[in-house]
């Protein structure tokens, strides 16, 4: 292994542990306090409905074209076979996601704060302006974002080209899975990720250390590790998300979670529609 990978292999570790740590205790306090998860747990499926029909064509594909021998020995089974025990293996997964974040509203929920974290899911006043501002701010960084990278010659990290290689036969360049598979899973991961950052993790911190700033600075810290390695410049985007996650940090202190799920969302749309319909090829 080349000593340049360390880096990124450090970070991608860290991320996937700090996430399937804060997931594990999402799912410890939605256990532990099962009679508050129930009342609330109808609305918070909507969410995790949403994301999971978003991401749903990204599962199927991943499934239908991940060469499985790339991976681990799958008991023999090749060709056909192999392509439909991965579909079939969707459905657990599928399964775990609306287990794993329908309980993040009502975990959010218990952390309280000083305002509602999902004022539009509970019908509270709010001025739709706030929404505006939200969508328009992050489409526009997402395209800012973008086009500083491409003229800073900011590549792929290596996890792509992992994801090439464990797809041989899928065609990425295709109009039907970029648009069709690849921009509805970022929104599904926009929707996901503020859930459990800027939701469960930022407010249940901001209750122990009694005060949202700190709370905030080291969510976006550790949401900064989960994306540094999606570069060949690591510490470049580091740098870059953890300002974004500070930006709306803020947002989601004052705002509540729907507003930064909306400008996230606008962020990752703006980035990958600018990166497909101009900088592709």
């Amino acid at each position: 292994m080349d000593l340049s990978d360390l880096p990124i292999l450090a970070l991608t570790f860290a991320g996937a542990g700090l996430q399937l740590a804060a997931l594990l205790a999402v799912s410890i306090a939605a256990i532990g306090h099962w009679e508050h998860t129930r009342r609330h747990l109808r609305r918070g499926l909507v969410f995790a409905i949403a994301m999971l029909a978003l991401d749903l064509p990204n599962r199927v594909v991943g499934a239908w074209f991940t060469e499985v021998s790339a991976i681990l020995p799958f008991g023999g089974l090749s060709g056909d076979d192999a392509k439909i025990a991965g579909l079939i293996g969707v459905l657990p997964g599928a399964a775990v996601v609306l287990a794993l974040y329908g309980v993040m509203v009502p975990v959010t929920l218990r952390a309280g704060g000083e305002h509602s974290a999902f004022p539009l899911l509970y019908r509270e006043k709010v001025d739709p302006k706030i929404f505006v501002a939200a969508v328009v701010g992050g489409v526009a960084v997402g395209l800012a974002s973008t086009v500083l990278f491409h003229q800073l010659s900011v590549g792929m990290g290596s996890l792509m080209d992992l994801a090439v290689q464990m797809t041989p036969d899928l065609d990425r360049e295709a109009a039907w899975f970029n648009w069709g598979v690849v921009l509805p899973a970022v929104c599904a991961a926009a929707i996901g990720e503020e859930l459990l950052f800027r939701g469960a993790v930022q407010r249940w911190l901001g209750v122990w250390l009694k005060s949202p700033w700190p709370a905030i600075v080291i969510t976006s810290l550790f949401w900064a590790i989960l994306h540094a390695p999606n570069t060949d410049a690591p510490f470049m985007k580091l740098g870059q998300i953890f300002l974004i996650g500070l930006a709306l940090g803020a947002v989601a202190n004052r705002y509540g979670v729907e507003s930064t799920i909306l400008a996230h969302v606008g962020l990752n749309v703006g980035a990958t529609a600018l990166e497909l319909g101009v900088y592709a090829g």
